[in-house]
């Protein structure tokens, strides 16, 4: 069905079957614009991944399986897609009506992008919900009987209060794509017998983002398009010193050095040189540590957003960063260089408060923020950036239990061993894949440097909730001129802490910020 909202200025194809319900695999919007402006061809969930731990008391783990579902039939109860628009409530107390969306309150502290500043809704939106009761039941005495999930498209109106970033000065229309779950507890569970549990539960989506060349739409119709470029940053954090504390039998560097960059970020691929696959959140933390193949043990840090726009060809400017003002943005964590952003006498950008539970110490506090619903924080965010090919397409023939894998990664490596030259703009899916873990485990280690700052947490675990929200930060969509000032970067290409050589050289799928 073809849709479109006057109040937000948003349309879209929802696809749907004859009695009005998502076709296998949950919602999938096409053709999506904000006033006639592109911005995708092709967006949905592919499904989601379960990995099941088979545990004997007291807590030794036997062994690990994972399983893949579809949001379909086979396993649900499907509900037709119905539609979002805000509706005249009675104010508590006789105080009047006002218009109001339940569903926006969804996105949590995003929640006021969708209201005015008189506290009424503007948004629209799509949802549906898929309900297994007892899909859980063919697991040997599991924690959990079912599982239900409900997908819900909002698309807010253009504009920039909130603020979209720290400058305030970015006009842009929001569209969140959010999958809330909640696990049914199962009443007949046994703690004492050999029991099974859900370690994580992962939800994958493809984005094939299509974003015009030139912001007037007018212009845009008489130009030849030249395909999509996009760019990965990690944000510039603030901090003093550096805490480590382990999670499990990982290390996690809780700060980043100062410096890779001059500008704003601590690293940056713009634009992308070849495709890529990178980590994003790592069980809620913005760096990790691996060892190499020799053993080495190094630190990695994770991106924090992307921007993707459409490519103006050889020699011309490409988008500011910071700024981007004619681009879609995907941020789902930001830097603590942001968090004390002041414009003029303008507030700190805060664009969210500090979710409580999880583990703080004064190095941490106020020094990064991953957009994340607080109640399932510990996440694992992973992207990549790949050729529409036709072998990955659903809109030409794909199977949707062909476009994800148990090991995410060999989705993307299982296409070509090197990754493919995108540099110049191309048709390009913006894959992005989240993964709630069940608990995450801090233990306390030495405090670095000399003197030390401060002093490490606390040995905490910390346990997921059995309910909560993906992708609740969404993507913004900005499509004015680009502007000018003290707050706008730079509109040539950047690469820090590689080189573009060192990037073409490596031919590496996988790169992290460092």
């Amino acid at each position: 069905m073809k849709l479109s909202d006057p109040a937000t200025g948003w349309s879209f194809d929802c696809l749907t079957d004859t009695a009005g319900n998502p076709l296998p695999g949950g919602i999938v919007l096409q053709n999506v614009k904000h006033d006639q402006h592109n911005l995708a061809r092709d967006v949905r969930v592919i499904g989601f991944w379960l990995t099941i731990e088979t545990v004997d008391p007291p807590n030794t783990i036997a062994s690990t399986a994972s399983q893949f579902h579809l949001l379909d039939a086979t396993n649900f109860t499907v509900s037709a897609v119905r539609i979002l628009t805000p509706a005249p409530v009675t104010a508590p107390g006789g105080g009047g009506t006002f218009q109001y969306l339940k569903e926006a309150d969804t996105a949590l502290y995003f929640s006021g992008y969708f209201k005015d500043s008189g506290g009424n809704s503007i948004a629209y939106g799509v949802a549906s919900k898929f309900d297994a009761p007892n899909l859980l039941s063919g697991q040997t005495n599991c924690e959990f009987a079912g599982l239900t999930v409900e997908q819900i498209f909002l698309f807010s109106r253009y504009g920039n209060s909130p603020k979209h970033e720290p400058s305030g000065g970015l006009s842009a229309a929001r569209l969140h794509p959010m999958v809330r779950y909640a696990f049914a507890a199962n009443g007949s569970f046994d703690a004492t017998k050999r029991s099974t549990r859900i370690a994580s539960i992962r939800f994958d989506y493809r984005l094939n983002l299509v974003v015009d060349r030139h912001y007037d739409v007018a212009t845009n119709a008489g130009l030849q398009q030249l395909g999509n470029q996009a760019g990965l940053f990690a944000d510039s954090d603030t901090a003093l010193g550096t805490v480590v504390t382990s999670i499990g039998s990982t290390i996690w560097n809780l700060s980043t050095s100062a410096g890779l960059s001059s500008g704003s970020f601590d690293a940056v691929e713009k634009p992308l040189v070849l495709e890529v696959m990178g980590p994003g959140l790592a069980k809620g933390f913005p760096t990790f540590a691996t060892s190499t193949a020799g053993g080495q043990q190094i630190n990695v840090r994770c991106w924090d957003n992307i921007h993707w726009w459409g490519a103006r060809g050889a020699g011309q400017p490409i988008i500011s960063a910071p700024g981007a003002f004619h681009a879609a943005h995907i941020h789902w964590r930001w830097g603590g260089a942001a968090r004390a952003a002041r414009v003029g006498g303008s507030q700190t950008f805060n664009p969210q408060t500090w979710p409580k539970g999880i583990p703080m110490s004064p190095a941490q506090q106020g020094m990064w923020g991953p957009l994340v619903d607080p109640g399932i924080w510990m996440q694992s965010i992973r992207v990549a950036v790949t050729k529409n090919d036709a072998r990955l397409d659903p809109m030409r023939g794909a199977a949707p239990t062909n476009l994800s894998k148990s090991d995410w990664k060999t989705l993307f490596t299982g296409l070509r061993p090197v990754p493919d030259d995108i540099s110049a703009g191309d048709d390009l899916v913006l894959w992005y894949s989240t993964e709630v873990h069940r608990e995450v485990t801090t233990l306390p280690s030495s405090a670095q440097g000399s003197p030390p700052f401060f002093l490490p947490p606390p040995a905490q675990t910390f346990r997921a909730a059995t309910s909560g929200t993906v992708f609740i930060h969404g993507l913004f969509f900005a499509h004015d001129a680009e502007k000018t000032g003290f707050t706008v970067g730079s509109t040539a290409p950047a690469y820090a802490p590689r080189s573009e050589a060192t990037i073409r050289s490596g031919k590496s799928w996988f790169r992290a910020a460092n």
